[in-house]
């Protein structure tokens, strides 16, 4: 996609638009427009009340209903593991005349869905009474045969009591009961018996554990205890089965059930064949009804956001529309109002509008991660200068500050590469991990601040926690050193003859990396870069908020904030870059006595002094007493210069804007007493023309593109008139407003840059932890261990370089990554963004298809098995 730069800085110029469409021809429009996903529309009833409801309800309701058929067969599809094939096709809402076949049973593709799901509901309604009937008589199957086997059992005791002269009168009974209730039951029946019974007992087999159950066939002695454990089962909800008391006849029931089992099968088997069948049928289009039904339903209801004219003969849609569609809508409405053959065709008329539009970027895959993490702040207003370009350059490179070390940006981008190299394979695998989808929507983030982080990497000289000496060292170790290093720990290098006067010419020196104060010294370089490029980024916000101001023709901010604060913050935060940085060329041991790295002051003293108009900062006597000649007057004068813009910004706005309310309020008041001296229709006739003059309506007719485009191009310039309708506001409002926002520039300006220091913080942190990881884990026990215990020693080795990879990309690539990530997150929504940009508008939502569509094809909708 091909994006014109100037739209990438300021939001897409917008118009409101009144679409005048034929009754008829107003289902088919919608649903072009929304596939082409360029305009917006918006609810012309949402504030009216309609006793019979909106115009298409019983079409939304008939829609609902198909949804809910098509909700009721996927859910049939999935309970019975129906594989369904993945749907790519992207098929059109359907036509009018389908939605009429779709209320008149008999006709084609929906009637098709009618009889799908009527056949469905009843094999589905069917099978289940056929399912509980055979799971009842496998049950009475299993009773029967335990029984059986205790008739046999009470046989030979009858004869034996026979024999005796005794009658046993033995009863049997069988039954299920839920097996939780189980062992309460044969405890109660113990006690009821006193144990005299004979018991068999067998476990239910079943897929649900919560519903287990337990089948018992139980012989007792007379009809008394018979009938207690009968009123017993009762209470404890036991399902009974009639057992005959004799073994023939027990063995025949037996036989009689298993056969009818075996055709109750049977026909379970068949029915269960053809429900298989019809639900294929159905899963083969299941997903193309959904996405029909779906696009349908959001047809109509956008409908329902149209006026209708008195005579019913046309549509009215009000809009937002990005002025470069203006011609694709045009192109569209011609097309399909001669598709559908009418006499009528559409109008288009252009309207004033007093609130802000919708705010429209064009995106492409590259700027779209950048774009969102500006929108998590906040949503540009309307043509406010989008901070998207600036932090695609700055985002990565403050990222890297913290960041930087040649070999973890490399796996960065490593990563990255990977990512887009087989971005098209993982977008079409849908993958639902939510870590994954956030660092894939990042890949193009990542690459960039991986290439920041190898170029910081090269500018510290660390990679994984060393350094590189590739062009030889500038620092000089004469024999007089190397003679006193065997009897000094540390031994001094004196730049005045140590140093050869040639920087290394790329990034940091490698003898940085073996010195004994290289942290004082990267501390003290790392934090000065930290404070210059925070002061050079809220220097250029400011002047970004000087661009938004003049853009809007709101001169008033320029005279009264702008300059006062460029002045403000230049005279202070300015001054203290510039110190740091005259600091840099001005002592060293090549500058003579008065100016060696001993008679260096410190800024942070010099700040001090100059804010406080006084001297601390204590220096040898061969020192030069300050930095540049007239250092003092300068200072003084930039401190008064600076104090006088907190005045400037807290008063003159406050105060212009209250003369300029009290004379709007006079003009007003002047308007109503010359209203009440006129008549009655000179009052009606004065109201209609100002009510002609704010709501003007410009035609644009399709027919000529070049009248048109001059026509919009007028009338765009004149529409920027409700920025200049501020709110209704007091005076006090207006003071408190603007006192607040000047002591927020003021103690933000000196807050902001000290949180710029989390540049040099973090980045030290890395490298130490980086050191740390590197020295304790490899070099120590590693490579120590290889050395003492030679090839067990070189397996231990192995073994710690992966635990010191896997440490270093889980905690310095990763963890890490992510602290510096959020870390300059903070910096440009808090310190940068807050000097120029609101971010209160609203973005620009089209009518589309899209969004339900994709969720249907990753499965969201329509969840079942491929």
């Amino acid at each position: 996609m091909v994006i014109h730069l100037s739209k990438i800085f300021r939001s897409e110029r917008m118009a409101l638009c009144h679409i005048y469409i034929p009754t008829e021809a107003g289902y088919s429009i919608v649903s072009a427009l929304g596939e082409h996903e360029i305009v917006q529309f918006r609810d012309l009833n949402e504030n009216k009340h309609n006793i019979s409801g909106p115009k298409y309800l019983n079409e939304v309701k008939l829609c609902e209903k198909t949804e809910g058929i098509l909700y009721y067969l996927n859910m049939e599809v999935t309970r019975n593991k129906i594989k369904v094939k993945k749907y790519y096709d992207d098929p059109p809402a359907p036509s009018q005349r389908q939605i009429i076949d779709l209320m008149t049973p008999g006709t084609a593709d929906f009637d098709l869905l009618r009889k799908l799901f009527n056949e469905v509901k009843e094999v589905s309604y069917n099978i289940e009474p056929l399912k509980y009937t055979l799971q009842l008589h496998l049950e009475y199957q299993a009773i029967l045969k335990t029984a059986c086997s205790l008739l046999y059992t009470s046989n030979v005791i009858t004869i034996q009591n026979t024999e005796s002269g005794q009658d046993l009168n033995l009863q049997i009974i069988g039954g299920v009961i839920a097996k939780q209730k189980w062992n309460t039951f044969e405890r109660t029946m113990w006690r009821i018996c006193h144990g005299n019974y004979v018991l068999q007992v067998s476990d239910i087999p079943s897929n649900d554990n919560d519903n287990l159950r337990r089948l018992f066939v139980v012989l007792v002695h007379g009809e008394l205890l018979k009938n207690t454990i009968l009123k017993l089962s009762e209470g404890f909800s036991v399902v009974l089965y009639d057992i005959p008391e004799s073994k023939l006849k027990c063995s025949e029931l037996y036989m009689k059930n298993k056969s009818y089992i075996a055709d109750l099968k049977k026909v379970i088997a068949t029915t269960k064949e053809h429900f298989t069948r019809v639900l294929q049928l159905a899963a083969s289009n299941l997903k193309r009804w959904l996405i029909e039904a779906k696009k349908m339903k959001a047809i109509y209801h956008t409908l329902n956001k149209f006026e209708v004219d008195a005579s019913e003969s046309f549509l009215v849609a009000e809009c937002w529309i990005p002025l470069s569609n203006m011609e694709i809508l045009n192109e569209l409405l011609v097309n399909e109002s001669k598709n559908l053959g009418g006499e009528i065709k559409p109008i288009i008329f252009r309207l004033h509008y007093k609130e802000p539009p919708p705010t429209y970027f064009r995106l492409n895959k590259f700027t779209i991660g950048f774009q969102n993490i500006i929108n998590a702040y906040g949503i540009a207003n309307y043509k406010e200068l989008n901070p998207m370009p600036y932090t695609v350059v700055t985002f990565p490179f403050l990222f890297a500050v913290m960041f930087g070390d040649l070999g973890h940006g490399i796996l960065l981008t490593l990563f990255a590469v990977f990512a887009i190299s087989w971005e098209k394979y993982f977008i079409s695998k849908n993958i639902e991990n939510e870590i994954w989808n956030l660092l894939f929507g990042g890949r193009y983030i990542i690459l960039l601040m991986g290439i920041a982080s190898i170029y910081t990497g090269i500018i510290y000289n660390e990679v994984f926690a060393l350094s590189l000496n590739i062009f030889g060292s500038s620092w000089i170790v004469s024999d007089d050193i190397v003679s006193s290093s065997k009897t000094e720990p540390f031994v001094e290098l004196d730049p005045g003859n140590g140093f050869t006067k040639k920087p290394y010419p790329v990034g940091m020196d490698p003898v940085w990396k073996m010195a004994h104060n290289q942290i004082d010294f990267y501390n003290s370089f790392k934090m000065k870069i930290s404070v210059i490029f925070g002061v050079l980024q809220m220097t250029f916000g400011i002047w970004l908020f000087f661009l938004n101001s003049l853009f809007f023709k709101d001169y008033l901010s320029i005279y009264t904030e702008f300059i006062p604060q460029v002045l403000f913050f230049t005279f202070l935060f300015g001054y203290l870059a510039f110190l740091i940085i005259i600091k840099w060329f001005t002592y060293g041991s090549e500058h003579g006595s008065g100016r060696s790295s001993a008679c260096a002051p410190s800024i942070i003293i010099c700040f001090i002094d100059m804010i406080l108009m006084t001297s601390s900062n204590k220096l040898p006597d061969e020192c030069d007493e300050h930095i540049y000649s007239f250092q003092n007057i300068f200072e003084r004068a930039v401190v008064i210069l600076a104090f006088i813009c907190v005045p400037w910004m807290l008063i003159i706005k406050p105060i212009i804007l209250i003369k300029r309310k009290k004379k709007e309020e006079k003009e007003e008041e002047e308007l109503k007493k010359k209203n009440l001296d006129d008549n009655k229709g000179h009052k009606v006739r004065f109201e209609d023309e100002k009510s002609k003059k704010e709501d003007h309506i410009i035609d644009c007719p399709p027919a000529d593109k070049k009248k048109s485009n001059e026509v919009l191009e007028k009338e765009d310039a004149g529409s920027m008139e409700w920025i200049h309708h501020e709110e209704e506001a007091g005076v006090g409002e207006i003071l408190i407003h603007q006192c607040i926002h000047t002591i927020e520039f003021v103690l933000g300006s000196i807050s902001y840059t000290a949180s710029y220091l989390r540049l040099w913080a973090l980045s030290l942190a890395h490298a130490q932890l980086s050191d740390v990881l590197w020295e304790m884990i490899f070099k120590q026990f590693g490579l120590g261990m290889a050395a003492k215990f030679g090839v067990f020693g070189s397996i231990i080795l192995l073994l710690t370089f992966y635990f010191w990879a896997l440490i270093t990309v889980c905690v310095l690539c990763i963890m890490e990554g992510l602290s510096a990530f959020l870390h300059a997150l903070r910096l440009h929504w808090m310190e940068f963004q807050s000097k120029f940009y609101k971010g209160q508008g609203y973005p620009f939502v089209p009518f589309s298809f899209k969004e339900f569509m994709d969720e249907i094809k990753k499965g969201e909708e329509v969840d079942n098995v491929d």
